[in-house]
């Protein structure tokens, strides 16, 4: 919580490692964060961080501007070409729409962008609303927390801790259960 109020307070700033004479990429990420007030999301984009170990950020042309969405990384799937590159993303989903529960599967890749949609789960071999990407590259962010090697996900803050919290978590139940 102390490194997140820090964060938050300080807060972060994050620039084009390669840009133009013009500083286009940068001014482009400042409007954007600006337009999404990214800055409201920042604390829960540092929780999913921290405990799930990998966040994926995805920009999203909307008319004449981006949206930019953040996932946990038990809501996306990352697929790595062999230089270690991300080639290809799953971003899943689900909303309420009225009383029913919609799931979503987003596909991204260098081609084209897919999304199906579904009541029952995502069936990936029934044809999906296909459109053109038209980046050429991949709008997304894979920052990972503590990551152990090139095409790899990050490590949760608490993966150490995992077996004492699991011991303790069974004997907390045991107790209760007498």
């Amino acid at each position: 919580t102390q490194l997140s109020t820090l964060f938050i307070k300080k807060g972060i700033e994050i620039s084009a490692s390669a840009d133009d004479e013009y500083g286009t990429r940068n001014k482009f990420l400042q409007e954007s964060f600006k337009r999404n007030q990214t800055y409201l999301h920042l604390d829960d984009i540092w929780y999913k961080g921290a405990t799930t170990g990998s966040v994926l950020l995805y920009i999203r042309p909307n008319g004449e501007h981006y949206r930019l969405h953040y996932y946990s990384c038990r809501e996306f799937k990352p697929y790595f070409n062999i230089d270690g590159d991300l080639a290809q993303v799953d971003l899943k989903g689900e909303y309420l729409r009225g009383d029913e529960r919609i799931y979503t599967l987003i596909r991204i890749n260098l081609a084209t962008i897919t999304q199906w949609e579904s009541k029952i789960g995502i069936d990936t071999d029934t044809p999906g609303l296909v459109t053109d990407n038209p980046y050429g590259f991949l709008p997304c962010v894979l920052i990972n927390n503590k990551s152990n090697g090139i095409g790899k996900l990050g490590i949760s803050e608490f993966a150490g801790m995992e077996n004492a919290i699991a011991e303790h978590d069974w004997l907390v139940n045991q107790i209760h259960s007498n």
